[in-house]
């Protein structure tokens, strides 16, 4: 699994950084795009140890899907 941080609409009025997991190998792979929810949480969607959003991302990665969240 490789993860790097990307921006969408990078040099644009309203960029947004991510991050992208992809599975090993070569691509090129289905994708899906995660959205956490709203307020104070992160790309992780991070509840104290629990970080459901980067679960499902890592769990996709192992059945050849790229996610980007």
């Amino acid at each position: 699994m490789i993860e790097q941080k990307i921006t969408v609409g990078a040099g644009t009025d309203w960029p947004l950084d991510g991050l992208l997991t992809l599975p090993e190998g070569d691509g090129p792979f289905p994708a899906v795009v995660l959205v956490h929810g709203s307020g104070s949480s992160n790309m992780d969607s991070k509840n104290a140890k629990v970080k459901p959003v980067r679960g499902i991302a890592e769990g996709l990665a192992q059945r050849c899907v790229a996610a980007i969240r």
